[in-house]
């Protein structure tokens, strides 16, 4: 969608929607239908720009999913890492 370009649902833009509606559109993606009228637009707003670009774009043809990609050798929480930490005394210094 191009810049400026209003989200309608069902060729309707949002704004007109009634408060049920919205909620109903929300309901059916599994979103949140509570708050203001104001908030209900905007989450739908996103959701069916979501939607468009994932109906929209294709994959690129090197791309891989993340299920293929290793895990780092050490993570950041590993035993190994944690162990090269220096030990924490209990005390801090005290500030005026």
């Amino acid at each position: 969608m191009a810049d400026g370009e209003e989200v309608t649902l069902d060729g309707r833009p949002l704004h007109l929607l009634r408060v049920a509606d919205l909620k109903a559109a929300l309901e059916q993606r599994g979103l949140a239908k509570s708050g203001q009228k104001s908030a209900l637009i905007k989450r739908l707003r996103g959701a069916l720009m979501l939607e468009n670009l994932q109906k929209h774009s294709s994959p690129h043809p090197t791309f891989q999913p993340n299920s293929q990609v290793r895990p780092p050798q050490n993570p950041p929480n590993s035993p190994q890492n944690l162990r090269s930490l220096p030990k924490f005394s209990g005390t801090h210094p005290k500030f005026p």
